[in-house]
């Protein structure tokens, strides 16, 4: 093991680690998850900081984003550097360089002294997000919330990558990770609702499949092999300090049941919360993630599937992609002959969430901007001066701000875009009912707060016809989290409801490949500038 000293400010923290260990891995050990907006590919140069001691040689990609006379200082980009032997890294602040998921925890709903509590947490493959709540609120308000970015993430963009890593023998790191991450999270709630520890009784911790197993400790071999059978479906009730929390540990945990290997609890909490089958009337759920769960009920049955749409959704892995935060774009709107937007806190724009995203590509489709392909347009267009050059690919910068959106990042959007569509229409399918039929559709996924509904039907990501059908309703997983946390008697339904769901293999629907390559393009519509 590897003497790693990270300096933050005037305190110094002291880790071992194993030789090769990339520095996001060991700062995530330590508990200051980085952002890696770029995905780790060093792109864009956030993650720079100042290391030195025994580690791997300097990049090309570092010699790209870095000055000769920087790296001479020592800084270098943390998402391309690996720890050999003993080594420091120096951070000139706290929180420096270290770019955290969610805003700090903030009062909602003020709260009587001494009362008993309750929490919700959604652990999302990117974001892990949590509440606070008056147990037996009837509101259903939160009294706190909180979130960031799952530390995990340095380990995997995806789950697939997590349990790969899980399998070669770092499943107690990657479980220790989530497990700080939570107490973190609780530790910051309790402090503002100025409540104690001893309030917390119940806690309710959503998520997928793999995660669940991930943070309980599990093998996470049968979800990842053929036939992709859990050994074991959740619903338990356990106490905190027995699954390894430390900041509450007398409050009884419960981890929601889970349909199968790809439909998880964070599914089934959201569609408790949205209650799409309590109606006869045909809906649809999407819960857009890193990994997508869909859901289609004709009426009678339900029928779900699960879709590796990646992390553009959530502002991940895009070159200048960041959470919904401040400073992170959210609008993009066509003002005549200028394209402008806006970012989160009325702040100065420092990188595009995942509702930018969608909203850019859907004006910059209806200003000629991109073609039906997506591909970006050097010519024939009237924004001409918003195109760039950027590693020999074209870009865009929009406007007033340094924030790029590359081709790598359109590209991005088409692959979540595609997997989505082809995934719905296969479920529709399924069901034997057309689109057009949905009496609603419900979007879900942590930027719902701020996606423009009519952005995402012109790029296509569900049929313009349902606009005026479709609700867009946040974390609906929490929600339902919350739900079960503030209601112990729903988590019968939510067992009922995955007793009731039939699932669908999207990789064995003969179709599936052909939707997919369909829903890569965008509408065709005879846009201006074209």
């Amino acid at each position: 093991m590897m003497n790693l000293l990270v300096t933050i400010g005037k305190k110094q923290h002291h880790l071992s680690v194993k030789p090769g260990t990339p520095l996001p891995e060991a700062l995530a050990l330590l508990g200051f998850p980085i952002a890696l907006p770029c995905g780790g590919k060093g792109l864009c140069g956030k993650c720079r900081a100042k290391a030195s001691g025994q580690l791997s040689p300097v990049t090309p990609k570092e010699r790209r984003c870095l000055s000769a006379e920087e790296l001479r200082s020592g800084l270098r980009l943390l998402c391309q550097t690996s720890v050999l032997g003993d080594a420091r890294i120096e951070l000139p602040e706290e929180g420096a360089g270290i770019v955290v998921e969610g805003v700090s925890a903030m009062p909602q709903n003020r709260l009587p002294k001494g009362d008993a509590l309750c929490a919700a947490i959604d652990l999302g493959t990117t974001t892990v997000a949590a509440r606070l709540y008056a147990a037996g609120s009837l509101e259903g308000r939160p009294a706190a919330s909180a979130g960031r970015r799952n530390p995990q993430a340095a380990f995997g963009a995806d789950v697939l990558s997590r349990m790969e890593r899980a399998q070669a023998g770092d499943a107690s790191v990657l479980q220790e990770c989530i497990l700080r991450c939570i107490d973190e999270l609780l530790t910051e709630l309790l402090q503002a609702a100025e409540a104690r520890p001893a309030q917390l009784r119940e806690l309710v911790i959503t998520g997928n499949t793999a995660m669940l197993y991930l943070l309980a400790g599990r093998d996470t071999t049968c979800l990842s092999k053929a036939p992709f059978l859990p050994e074991h479906l959740f619903g338990d009730e356990i106490t905190a300090e027995a699954l390894g929390l430390h900041a509450v540990k007398a409050s009884r945990v419960y981890l929601p049941h889970c349909a199968s290997a790809f439909i998880g609890a964070d599914c089934l909490c959201a569609m408790l919360a949205c209650g799409m089958t309590e109606a006869e009337a045909p809906c649809a759920l999407l819960d857009l993630g890193t990994n997508g769960e869909l859901a289609v009920f004709n009426g009678t049955e339900l029928w779900c599937a699960s879709t590796a749409a990646g992390p553009a959704f959530e502002g991940a892995g895009l070159t200048m992609g960041m959470p919904a935060v401040p400073g992170a774009i959210d609008h993009v709107e066509r003002r005549g002959f200028r394209i402008g937007c806006t970012a989160i806190g009325g702040v100065p724009a420092k990188g595009i969430c995942g509702s930018g995203l969608i909203d850019a590509a859907a004006v910059l489709r209806q200003s000629g901007v991109l073609d039906a392909e997506g591909t970006i347009q050097r010519e024939g267009h009237p924004f001409r001066a918003m195109v760039c050059e950027i590693g020999g690919a074209p870009a865009v910068r929009f406007a007033g701000t340094g924030v790029l959106l590359t081709q790598a990042d359109i590209r991005a959007l088409q692959v979540a875009k595609a997997a989505v569509c082809a995934g719905l229409q296969m479920l529709l399918d399924r069901a034997e009912i057309r689109s057009e039929k949905l009496a609603r559709l419900f979007l879900a996924g942590g930027f719902g707060r701020f996606i423009r509904l009519e952005s995402a039907a012109q790029i296509g990501l569900f049929p313009p016809a349902l606009l005026g059908r479709t609700a867009a309703i946040g974390n609906a997983a929490l929600d339902g989290a919350g739900l079960l946390a503030l209601r112990p008697a729903r988590r019968e339904r939510l067992l009922s409801l995955a007793g009731r769901i039939h699932t669908v293999s999207l990789a064995e629907e003969p179709a599936f490949e052909q939707a997919y390559l369909e829903g890569m393009r965008f509408p065709n519509e005879n846009y201006m500038g074209q």
